[in-house]
């Protein structure tokens, strides 16, 4: 009767050790598949920044290029404006200065 309680206990011990082989097995593949499904998930949302960033830089030079565009048209009008103020100025002065010689 000793004889079967110690076998009993040598088994039960096997069997523990067993299961905790088993759980040590379990418990990598669930650490090794977490670290996986961390790294997609990183990789996922590094892409998804990656192109959310592309898209504003893409927003910003199409509205700094539409910026440019209307101040180089504002310029170029207000430039043509001065030339003709000062062309009808330039004209202006002329007149006075032949009003005057003629007017000696």
């Amino acid at each position: 009767m000793t004889s079967q309680t110690v076998d009993k206990i040598l088994l039960s011990e096997k069997q523990a050790a067993t299961k905790e082989t088993l759980a040590h097995i379990k418990s990598e593949q669930i650490l090794s598949d977490a670290t996986a499904k961390a790294q997609e998930i990183i990789a996922k949302a590094t892409c998804d920044g990656k192109a959310a960033a592309d898209c504003l830089m893409q927003e910003n030079r199409k509205q700094t290029n539409e910026i440019m565009e209307s101040t180089d048209k504002d310029s170029r009008l207000e430039t043509e404006k001065i030339k003709d103020t000062a062309q009808d100025r330039k004209e202006k002065a002329i007149d006075i200065v032949i009003g005057k010689i003629l007017s000696k």
